[in-house]
């Protein structure tokens, strides 16, 4: 951790801000016609999320925190509890579920993640960009459906639901995009 001048801000920096960490989404540098510059800023809350404004003087100092990024496999479903393991050195980390919110509909055991710490405390858990899943539920093909193309309901092997196009049966497995959800085709 070390304080460094406000100029040196870069998006994507980790600073702590208010007693704990924040990613610096923009920054944009004033100089108004009257007054000292200042640097505005936006940042996301690492814990909890959220976006805040923020003004800071030109003259201010801020304290930059480092963010290191390790690479995880979720290895078994432990009650309230994701066991999760290093991929290199095979340490196990405890992750509670609730920490998870949604994104734990979209894990299953084997899949590998990237976990955000920062001082040694766990940030944010970062998915990979789409996964793979089994349909397990979703209504039958009703004839005439497929030249219509309207997607219908899903639910996958985790209990995510999304919406699939209606030729899609049950036991087909498909991709999805963890960011937005959305089905993205039949995995091969």
């Amino acid at each position: 951790m070390a304080s460094v001048p406000i100029n040196t801000l870069k998006n994507g920096m980790v600073i702590k801000l208010n007693g704990g960490p924040h990613v610096i989404v923009s920054t944009e540098h004033v100089k108004p016609g009257k007054g000292p510059a200042y640097l505005q800023t936006k940042l996301r809350r690492m814990k909890g999320g959220g976006i805040i404004e923020n003004r800071f003087n030109s003259s201010d100092k801020v304290e930059v925190l480092d963010l290191v990024r390790e690479p995880y496999t979720y290895s078994y479903d432990a009650g309230d509890t994701l066991i999760l393991m290093h991929r290199e050195s095979f340490e196990e980390y405890p992750v509670e579920k609730k920490v998870l919110g949604e994104k734990l509909l979209y894990l299953k055991s084997g899949d590998e993640v990237d976990l955000e710490l920062c001082e040694d405390e766990l940030l944010d858990i970062k998915l990979p960009k789409s996964v793979t899943h089994e349909i397990t539920e979703t209504p039958p093909t009703l004839k005439g459906s497929t030249a219509t193309n309207q997607p219908k309901p899903a639910t996958t092997e985790t209990g995510l639901v999304i919406k699939v196009p209606s030729f899609i049966e049950v036991g087909e497995v498909v991709r999805i995009d963890t960011e937005t959800g959305n089905y993205l085709e039949r995995a091969k």
